[in-house]
């Protein structure tokens, strides 16, 4: 499923899969509903690693934003925000 839903062949997935194993980032089971899949999940460390990724994501947007837009682009970004929050409501 994971293969089909990022638009890859199972091997291609299975070659990724298996490099974050090795990195000790997920872990995989076997589906007790079907043994021929198996159930992955994040490690802790796959957790730290995925949270501080997302942190140095936020904080380059966060200066981004603080270093180029204008106060009243602060103001034009805030409502388009709000607006695509409506239709993602929708």
């Amino acid at each position: 499923m994971l293969a089909k839903a990022e638009s890859v062949r199972h091997q291609s997935m299975r070659v990724t899969v298996a490099g974050l194993e090795a990195m000790g980032t997920v872990c995989g089971a076997p589906d007790p509903t079907d043994g021929r899949q198996t159930i992955f999940r994040l490690t802790p460390a796959g957790v730290k690693r995925l949270q501080r990724a997302r942190a140095a994501k936020e904080d380059w947007l966060f200066r981004a934003l603080e270093a180029q837009l204008t106060p009243r682009e602060h103001e034009e970004l805030a409502a388009a925000v709000r607006l695509l929050q409506r239709l993602a409501e929708f």
